[in-house]
């Protein structure tokens, strides 16, 4: 469409219907201005309106606009008055939009979902309208700003009074804080450049939630807060041209971010010159939400990032370094790095809950996990080609399998650490297996250790093939049991379980006493039995010879 196209005046434009109408307002240069209306609101639902082309201006049919303004009495309605879902509004310049009215897409008293805005000018923007897309029965819609670039900080607008609707205004797209803080919905910005946020963000309408899309870097310089909303934060993301900093992909957050309860989602679709894509310098609390990081390449906190959450979940082609103790998820635990890398990857987390559940530990390199609380899995803790270390205070519970190619410690000062019958504990390296004072519980006869430390109350280790104890610190007065498919080897000393039952049971090859015996119940097997040293049995005896 050539030419100017105007809608100025106190006239109103209706297009309303049952699900409202559609209304197209196209030219080179489009405004509304003064006290003009346009209203395609329905009982039934909203309607369309498009200022300036449609959405993102990628539909070919309708010709966009180079510049768009929406004055600030103008107002555009698409609401749905009864039932059914706030309508679909449009405004849209190739180079430059001003928009600083009124936009409502409500959702219907009586049912239905609030609906969709687009503001955006693709080099310049300015923004400072006031847009409602709430829903008193369904969910908040959704306002989309999506030009090149996009700072969030004070004093970031052009005043409605700043010249005619098309003077040009500069090439930085700044948009005020205060301005996002307003709007009754959920905001997305997308940005094939890079998004800052400078300023504080408080997105207070319940259940508002904060998308940020950028083509390159995504800078959290200022806190982001809200009120049970999502928040997604995505750096080099999907359909973005990347047109910002260079060599520079990642999420950098030095400023809190909390959602009291919404899900927080930090993301990264490539990494910078030293492969971070998520870095974490500052606190990150979601309350009892959930906690997402994932990057394609380090995914890091500082000492002054720590994570709150009910749930994490973190995944990385390279490392994973969540190790500060101040961390607290106190639900569900996932975390993944690609094993199939060419290079190395690992995994570290600390966490400091009473107690949380792992969903699994996967690196191809070391895998690190401690605190001071205690941890359940229902899924594997593997590293490929490094050593696992695990350590928590209140004890460990194995739902599913560990595997160490190097090393493996299992260590707590006196929880317990048991397994589920079906899972496996296997080290191609020594193992130190550290209860303290609990119970020491490794009864799987799918396990594959070769030396092995062990220190307990009572202690139970069955192995699939051979075992070597090399050493063994023992509470007075507890069960011993040590079993192995193959050879079974324990330290040349004298064992005394005093009141409480001994067993060692060697599957394969000659089974010798290493010291004296002594306890309550003894069981001694071997393919044969060699028996060098007192045997003492305050209550069964039984010697079993294969």
């Amino acid at each position: 469409a050539a030419g100017d196209a105007y809608v100025e005046g106190a006239g109103t434009i209706t297009a309303t219907g049952s699900r409202g109408g559609s209304v197209d307002v196209l030219g080179e240069r489009v405004a509304i201005k003064d006290q003009a209306v346009i209203d395609v609101s329905g009982a039934s639902g909203g309607g369309s309106i498009r200022i300036g082309g449609d959405y993102q201006g990628k539909n070919p049919d309708v010709p966009n606009a180079l510049r768009s303004y929406l004055g600030p009495d103008a107002q555009l309605r698409a609401d749905a008055l009864e039932n059914g879902d706030g309508g679909r509004v449009i405004v849209w310049g190739d180079d430059q939009t001003k928009a600083y009215g009124s936009i409502r897409a409500r959702g219907g008293a009586h049912g239905g979902n609030g609906g969709f805005v687009e503001v955006s000018g693709k080099h310049r923007l300015v923004f400072e309208a006031d847009v409602d897309l709430r829903a008193p029965l369904g969910t908040l819609g959704t306002l989309l700003l999506d030009p090149d670039f996009i700072e969030i900080v004070n004093g970031g607008s052009d005043p409605a009074s700043s010249g005619d609707e098309f003077t040009d205004v500069p090439a930085s797209v700044s948009i005020s804080p205060a301005t996002l803080n307003a709007v009754a919905g959920n905001v997305m910005l997308q940005s094939d450049g890079d998004i800052t946020f400078t300023d504080p963000v408080n997105l207070t309408t319940p259940g508002a939630g904060l998308t940020a899309l950028a083509g390159n870097m995504l800078a959290v310089n200022a806190a982001i807060t809200t009120s049970g909303g999502n928040i997604l934060l995505y750096s080099a993301a999907p359909g973005a041209a990347g047109t910002g900093t260079n060599d520079s992909d990642a999420v950098y957050v030095s400023a809190p971010i909390t959602s009291n309860g919404g899900t927080i989602e930090l993301r990264a679709g490539s990494c910078d010159l030293g492969c971070d894509s998520v870095v974490i310098n500052a606190n990150v609390n979601a309350g009892a939400g959930t906690i997402i990081l994932s990057g394609l390449g380090d995914v890091r906190q500082t000492a002054l990032g720590l994570l709150t959450g009910g749930s994490l979940f973190a995944d990385a082609d390279s490392t994973i370094t969540l190790n500060e103790l101040g961390n607290n998820i106190s639900g569900d635990v996932n975390l993944f790095t690609n094993i199939g890398t060419g290079g190395s990857s690992s995994v570290s987390f600390r966490n400091s809950a009473a107690s949380f559940n792992l969903n699994g530990a996967v690196a191809k390199g070391n895998v690190s996990l401690d605190g001071t609380g205690s941890m359940t899995t229902d899924g594997a803790i593997q590293s490929a080609t490094g050593n696992v270390s695990i350590a928590f205070v209140g004890g460990m519970n194995f739902g599913d399998d560990v595997s160490a190619a190097g090393t493996l410690s299992l260590v707590s000062s006196g929880g317990a650490i048991t397994q589920a019958g079906g899972s496996s504990v296997t080290a191609g390296g020594n193992s130190i297996l550290n209860a303290g004072s609990g119970d020491l519980l490794l009864g799987s006869a799918f396990n594959d250790l070769n030396n092995v430390a062990v220190t307990g109350a009572h202690i139970t280790l069955r192995d699939a093939n051979a075992l070597n104890v090399t050493s063994r610190t023992q509470t007075a007065n507890r069960n011993l049991y040590l079993q192995a498919a193959g050879t079974l080897s324990v330290p040349a000393q004298a064992i005394d379980t005093g009141t409480a039952q001994l067993s060692l049971l060697s599957g394969a090859g000659n089974l010798s006493t290493p010291g004296a015996l002594s306890g309550s119940d003894l069981l001694l097997g071997g393919v044969g039995l060699t028996l060098a040293h007192n045997i003492t049995a305050s209550g069964t005896l039984n010697l079993a010879s294969t």
